[in-house]
């Protein structure tokens, strides 16, 4: 592998990783307080979790799609590249609708929503990048 390869790899493998160990880690600051509301916090970092897996795994397979038989007839249960794109963006738009939606009263919630929009934004970026790389 090149050094541009390895750096496309790194931003489209590293780049998620590091947002969504972000958001969970700022997610486990705030308090669990009454009144709290920390359901949309969790029920955004899920969506956000489960777009980011799929990216990750889909993403992987299509790296060792030359080199292994499985990969192959694993990427060929996928679904097309457009719908699972079109799928994880509707998820993803949800996932950031969610995080809007907290409360900004409780001590620690904007630096999650913060982390929470910049992880989602960039997943929005991933996944249309997926849907025009053909």
């Amino acid at each position: 592998m090149t050094l541009g390869e390895l750096l496309v790899v790194a931003a489209l493998w590293g780049a998620p990783l590091g947002l969504l160990w972000i958001s969970w880690h700022r997610y486990r600051t705030v308090p669990a307080a009454r009144g709290t509301n920390r359901s949309l916090a969790l029920a955004s970092l899920a969506l956000l979790s489960l777009s980011s897996g799929i990216w990750l795994l889909v993403y992987a397979l299509v790296l060792i799609d030359d080199y292994s038989k499985m990969a192959r007839s694993i990427l060929s249960l996928v679904p097309t590249s457009g719908a699972l794109a079109v799928t994880n963006l509707l998820v993803c738009l949800v996932s950031f609708i969610l995080s809007l939606l907290m409360p900004k009263t409780v001590q620690g919630a904007i630096p999650l929503q913060r982390a929470l929009i910049f992880a989602t934004g960039y997943m929005v970026l991933v996944w249309m990048f997926a849907l025009t790389a053909h």
